[in-house]
């Protein structure tokens, strides 16, 4: 666990907590890869959206119980649903909504769940045939960025740079692209260090701003509820501009 991060003298300076004792380390060039989480030296991320996913998991799924092994994707009136079948006969079922949507009691939350199951139809005609396994869990899924991804010997990448919408499916080629981009930004930065940056950068906003365009169009088909709150949000004239 990384417990404090400080850049002295061109190096940055990592304490790190592991099995109850502290160690340090230097290093003349830190990756910021934490994912969701708020890297020291970098101002808040910006969000465009609330969106969370409330998951249920399922154990003891046998074939029988999952005859169709696709991920499922459907539409409901309060967001989208996603289920598919994990490993070692397991299973899920994903309510995506925004936070503000959701009862804030848990025992409201579990009912609201449940409501918005009934109102699907493919969904619930696969989650019938489910055990479930635990209490309900809530993640982040909020679509946002960093206003910088790179700083004095320091950039971003994954997560911790941008995060997308589930619905986009690009996680792994993100992750990919969005490292080989980076290791070429610091290799080439002993060269030209403010070229490669800029670059960097750049393609990360490039990306983004793509993203943000594809996402506004798939959520923009979606019309059998457009003047609920959850669908309103994300249809209309929406454009991630970036100068």
């Amino acid at each position: 666990m990384v417990v404090d991060v400080n850049y002295e003298e061109r190096f940055w300076k990592i304490l790190v907590r592991k099995d109850g004792e502290l160690r340090s380390f230097k290093a003349n060039f830190l990756i910021n890869a934490l994912g969701r989480s708020q890297f020291p030296h970098t101002k808040e991320k910006i969000y465009l959206d609330s969106l969370v996913g409330v998951a249920q998991f399922f154990q003891n799924v046998s074939d029988f119980a999952i005859d169709d092994r696709r991920t499922l994707i459907e539409a409901t009136e309060v967001g989208w649903w996603y289920s598919a079948q994990l490993p070692r006969g397991k299973a899920i079922a994903v309510l995506m909504t925004d936070r503000d949507l959701l009862p804030v009691k848990p025992k409201d939350l579990e009912a609201y769940w449940k409501k918005s199951l009934l109102t699907t139809i493919y969904t619930i005609a696969r989650v019938n045939f489910w055990h479930s396994a635990n209490k309900l869990h809530i993640y982040d899924a909020r679509t946002s960025y960093q206003d910088s991804f790179s700083g004095q010997q320091w950039l971003s990448v994954g997560d911790a740079a941008a995060t997308y919408d589930p619905l986009s499916a690009q996680g792994i080629i993100k992750a990919i692209s969005n490292g080989i981009n980076a290791a070429h930004a610091i290799a080439s930065s002993e060269f030209s260090h403010a070229v490669s940056f800029n670059d960097y950068n750049e393609a990360l906003l490039s990306s983004f701003a793509t993203y943000t365009t594809e996402r506004h169009l798939y959520y923009d088909r979606e019309r059998r509820w457009e003047h609920t709150s959850f669908w309103q949000r994300r249809q209309g004239n929406h454009k991630f501009l970036y100068a």
